[in-house]
């Protein structure tokens, strides 16, 4: 299942890489299995697809607030993910 994604141009050649992205649909599990880039660098691929920014949809399960950040638990369904979001001491 799932969505085909095309990258190439009306003339069939790819495009460059600002134009390649595109929104791809997967799911926490995905994320948690993707592999690093065969560069070396910190990107994650699924699909073949590079991964730049991703959204979570999913419910909450938990919710932490301390000093510096929250910290949430989300569940899509396929499996869960801590995430955190910084907070910044100075606006409060």
């Amino acid at each position: 299942g799932g969505f085909n994604v095309d990258n190439s141009g009306p003339d069939g050649k790819a495009k460059n890489a600002k134009e390649k992205q595109s929104l791809l649909p997967v799911t926490i599990k995905q994320l948690k299995n993707a592999p690093s880039a065969a560069s070396g660098e910190q990107n994650f691929t699924v699909d073949g697809h590079e991964l730049h920014q991703v959204t979570i949809v999913g419910l909450i399960m938990t919710a932490e607030e301390q000093n510096t950040n929250l910290q949430y638990t989300i569940d899509d369904g396929t499996d869960d993910i801590i995430v955190k979001m910084w907070v910044d001491q100075e606006s409060e």
